[in-house]
């Protein structure tokens, strides 16, 4: 199936506007300061680690409690 000028046309319309709205939500979420009350860095070394499924023994995946 070819696409007609005009069903392009609207292809490529759409794909902009959706770039431009992910875009806008993507700009406002960065906009936020990342050294506010929210935010915390913990070391890798202060993550307290435990088995998610102990039966399992060693191989048993791993949780961080924060």
């Amino acid at each position: 199936m070819t696409l007609g000028l005009s069903e392009r046309s609207l292809a490529g319309l759409l794909f902009l506007a959706t770039t431009v709205s992910v875009g806008g939500a993507t700009r406002d979420l960065l906009a936020e300061d990342p050294s506010s009350e929210n935010t915390h860095v913990v070391m890798a070394s202060d993550v307290q680690w435990q088995s998610l499924n102990p039966n399992r023994g060693d191989a048993a995946p791993k949780a961080g409690t924060l």
